[in-house]
């Protein structure tokens, strides 16, 4: 299994959302990935997501980052973390 801490490879550079930390980001998508949530599922909640929230755009941006960032691991590794052959 690939450690928690390295870093997701991309096909292509990814911008990272304003106020986001990378790595913290990339933590998160492989926890989650590792308990094999789907970060595109529109049920999937970062936090707190009220409709109305004035924060609600911020957030629904944080989480297509991370759907991206889930898509790109899932690319390179299984669900378990192991790396495709």
């Amino acid at each position: 299994m690939q450690g928690p801490d390295r870093p997701i490879p991309t096909r292509v550079e990814m911008l990272t959302p304003k106020g986001v930390d990378r790595r913290y980001a990339e933590r998160q998508v492989r926890y989650f990935t590792k308990k094999r949530a789907r970060m595109d599922d529109p049920d999937f909640r970062i936090g707190t997501l009220e409709q109305g929230n004035p924060d609600q755009k911020r957030r629904d941006k944080l989480r297509n980052f991370y759907a991206a960032l889930q898509r790109e691991l899932l690319h390179h590794e299984n669900w378990d973390g192991t790396p495709r052959t």
